[in-house]
């Protein structure tokens, strides 16, 4: 595997983890 390839998936995991994670504290919050 490319280690680029590599170096955009994780970072796209963990924008990915950190987006679902806040959407999840928000609708916490607002219900």
């Amino acid at each position: 595997m490319n280690t680029e390839l590599k170096m955009a998936f994780g970072l796209s995991a963990v924008i990915g983890v950190f987006n679902l994670s806040s959407l999840l504290g928000w609708f916490n919050a607002y219900s």
